[in-house]
């Protein structure tokens, strides 16, 4: 499983230089830049956008922890921009949209920009370096302080909100406790058993011709294994969350931990592609999962869409 986290690593001593000037303050080129490309494609859709929304850039790419190792390698850099979007003053310049909830407007915008915004910015060129730039609207409302985050510049007004947090010098898998170490090794045995199993019944059906009797079972087992992978996925993803709601520890908070040592195993891009491969093939929700035809469809997708 291929992985990486810049949570343990040496940190630089000081912020990106593409992205910051005069030690921490956001270059006005990338302001603009990020301003410019969300409100371009708002401005498409919705009536002045500006006027109910704010953006902050937040996350690890805006700290120290910039120049650390990236996943994958050669992989962009993460630049993420979370939106606060006051819902009231969304209505008044949008009133056709009124009836629906907040969070069911969040799903939308985020949904939106996820299809028709981030592949235009997953490599996004900045002063020499590449990012992936990506938008997202905060559910929780127009202030960040909320999600508690470990670093949020607000680029709307230019200025910080949350100065990057302070990481202990050598802070190390040994800040948390014995038990919570073990459940990130355990979920990185967890996830390459799921991997392995997923291998196996995938290779299997590439053998086996859909009319065999014995297809069925084995699609079935490997729907069984991506089901499981998946679920895992949403533990470790979905468990972050409480690092950054009322309450959590943020930055050194287990859930947190969890996810980066996931990350650096390779256990969540592993099982994120396992999620990603369920979505894919429950779409279609009135097909039971023990349909002939959805586990048809998932031994194909799991095999890249065909059949030798």
């Amino acid at each position: 499983m291929d992985g990486g986290s810049g949570y343990f690593a040496a940190r630089a001593t000081g912020l990106d230089p593409a992205l910051f000037e005069l030690g921490d303050h956001l270059r006005p080129e990338v302001r603009l830049h990020i301003l410019s490309t969300l409100y371009s494609f708002w401005e498409r859709l919705y009536h002045a956008p500006k006027e109910w929304s704010t953006a902050w850039i937040a996350g690890s790419g805006i700290t120290t922890a910039w120049n650390a190792d990236r996943e994958g390698g050669n992989a962009p850099g993460d630049l993420d921009v979370l939106i606060g979007v006051d819902y009231a003053a969304f209505y008044r310049f949008n009133p056709d949209y009124q009836g629906n909830s907040e969070h069911a407007l969040a799903h939308h915008f985020n949904q939106q920009m996820h299809d028709q915004l981030w592949n235009s910015t997953d490599h996004t060129r900045i002063n020499g370096s590449t990012y992936e730039l990506t938008f997202y609207v905060n559910p929780g409302g127009t202030d960040i302080r909320d999600i508690n985050p470990y670093a949020a510049y607000d680029v709307s007004h230019d200025l910080w909100t949350v100065h990057p947090v302070a990481v202990p010098k050598g802070f190390s898998e040994q800040y948390f406790r014995a038990d919570e170490r073990a459940a990130v090794s355990g979920d990185t045995r967890r996830a390459a058993d799921i991997l392995a199993t997923f291998e196996k019944y995938r290779q299997q059906l590439v053998d086996v011709h859909p009319h065999d009797p014995r297809y069925r079972n084995v699609a079935a087992a490997l729907h069984q294994s991506v089901r499981e992978g998946a679920d895992l996925f949403d533990v470790i993803h979905n468990g972050r969350h409480a690092a950054f709601a009322p309450g959590g520890k943020g930055y050194f908070d287990f859930a947190n931990y969890r996810w980066q040592g996931g990350k650096a195993s390779g256990a969540v891009n592993a099982m994120r592609k396992l999620k990603q491969l369920d979505e894919a093939a429950h779409r279609d929700l009135g097909m039971p999962c023990g349909d002939a035809g959805h586990l048809a469809l998932i031994g194909s997708l799991a095999n890249g869409g065909g059949r030798r």
